[in-house]
């Protein structure tokens, strides 16, 4: 194994460093788990080739000299973002969460229809440059690709069923993981068909897991039952790596510079009667370098919720729990400080809303 240090060549008139150092950061990270499993000088340099790909995309790179200027990098603000939330009840057609979220505002929207298709416990996915929806009640292994401002069933099934109060889901390689519930292996779907992957883990994973990309790899956190709080990493077969600081389920996980996030979820608090009770937690918690660290707070806690991020800014969206708020927090380079909350009008919960930037619809937002 030979870890190669590369320094990548950027536009010195480049205005977007901060953008710049965040994607080069992540392609280092990546450029070293690559290099970690060669065993030959060509493994390394197709590594090494990768790496000067992934910098070339990034602000102030090749592709990108202007910085964020015209440049498609996630790591890059984007003002114009949109993103719509929307969530259901257990047998209801009705949209019980129905808005979109701007750069200073949310507004409530009544454009969007599930019909008799629910999209209830669903998850949404943006792939192939649609959006997907997998699973969900009353119908668990449907999928459906959001046509116009309708969720259109597609005659292709899942395997296995999938529900996002046990499952979780990732987009690695073009294709969507559909990961674990009462299963030992997650299901792979290209955009034709799925397979069920061949690494199994050792035990199954209960509800309350979350699965996400973590340098170029698969990696599990957390869930309901014996495995709280443990982080595993997917590669020649799951590896356990260090364990989160708390014994976290049903957080939401995501990319974040060379590592990945979780935001809010819940954990066990044992009463005076001993009996586990989930309680909310606040913390942002940051993987990198294969260690967790603290890296701010929610100011409001929630349950089964969502995040996502647009460059440096988190967005943090209300699931189970009132109050529900959205809730934006800016990375400052070394934390998450809070900058705006918003009032959503919701007049119930919802349990993981799906969202979805409005551009990618071709629905005519109302």
């Amino acid at each position: 194994m030979k870890l190669t240090l590369i320094f990548p060549a950027f536009s010195k008139a480049c205005s977007d460093s901060s953008a710049a150092d965040l994607c080069t950061s992540d392609c280092t990270g990546k450029l070293f788990i690559c290099q970690a499993n060669c065993s030959t000088n060509d493994c390394n340099v197709q590594c090494e080739s990768e790496f000067k790909e992934c910098t070339n995309d990034c602000p102030c790179g090749r592709s990108c000299p202007q910085g964020c200027e015209a440049c498609p990098s996630k790591y890059c603000f984007d003002p114009d973002l949109k993103t719509v939330v929307l969530g259901q009840r257990y047998n209801s057609n009705e949209l019980m969460v129905s808005y979109m979220i701007s750069e200073n505002s949310i507004s409530n929207v009544s454009s969007f229809s599930p019909a008799e298709n629910s999209i209830y416990s669903a998850d949404s996915v943006f792939f192939k440059d649609e959006i997907w929806i997998f699973g969900g009640y009353p119908d668990a292994n449907k999928i459906s690709i959001l046509r116009g401002c309708e969720f259109e069933k597609q005659p292709t099934r899942l395997q296995n069923w999938f529900s996002t109060e046990y499952h979780s889901s990732a987009v690695l390689d073009e294709k969507v993981w559909l990961c674990f519930g009462d299963f030992y292996a997650c299901e792979i779907f290209d955009g034709e068909s799925s397979v069920i992957d061949e690494r199994r883990l050792n035990q199954p994973r209960q509800n309350g897991a979350a699965v996400g990309v973590y340098g170029g790899q698969l990696v599990a956190v957390g869930e309901s039952g014996p495995s709280r709080g443990k982080t595993e990493l997917r590669e020649e077969k799951w590896r356990e790596i260090d364990d989160h600081p708390i014994d976290i389920s049903y957080t939401s996980l995501i990319s974040f510079k060379t590592g990945v996030l979780t935001v809010g979820g819940v954990t066990r608090r044992i009463d005076g009667s001993n009996e586990d009770e989930y309680e909310p937690i606040k913390g942002i918690y940051a993987l990198q370098n294969f260690i967790w660290s603290h890296v701010g707070d929610l100011q409001h806690a929630n349950m089964l919720s969502k995040a996502a991020l647009n460059g440096n800014e988190l967005i943090f969206i209300p699931g189970l729990k009132a109050p529900w708020l959205v809730q934006k927090l800016n990375w400052n380079g070394e934390i998450f400080e809070m900058k705006d909350i918003y009032e959503t009008g919701m007049q119930g919960y919802v349990t993981y809303p799906s969202l979805f930037d409005a551009r990618a619809s071709s629905c005519e937002i109302l």
